[in-house]
């Protein structure tokens, strides 16, 4: 069923709707990538399927894309925030930095 749904671009029969594929742009591609690498793993002929390491890496290279993408989308509005509350940070906003 998931290779027919892909084959005839139906994803969004396949996913869950509520994660936003129909309204998220950048979850609708990384869900359409990952869909794509699905469909190579789901090949009857084991030659047709990638090796588990090459799976492991497509899906490492989808989430640091995806990532960074929405990481960008974040920064442009405001101003940048750091990843622990312990660790100093280079503030981009007016007010002195304190966390020395």
């Amino acid at each position: 069923m998931a290779i027919n749904k892909i084959q005839k671009c139906q994803l969004e029969e396949l996913v869950d709707i509520e994660l936003g594929y129909e309204t998220d742009p950048a979850t609708k591609k990384m869900m359409t990538m990952v869909a794509e690498l699905a469909f190579r793993c789901l090949q009857q002929n084991g030659e047709m399927r990638p090796p588990i390491k090459e799976v492991l890496e497509v899906l490492k290279g989808i989430q640091g894309e995806c990532l960074t993408e929405k990481d960008g989308d974040k920064n442009k509005d405001g101003p940048f925030s750091p990843n622990t509350v312990h660790a100093p940070w280079d503030s981009r906003a007016t007010t002195p930095n304190t966390s020395q």
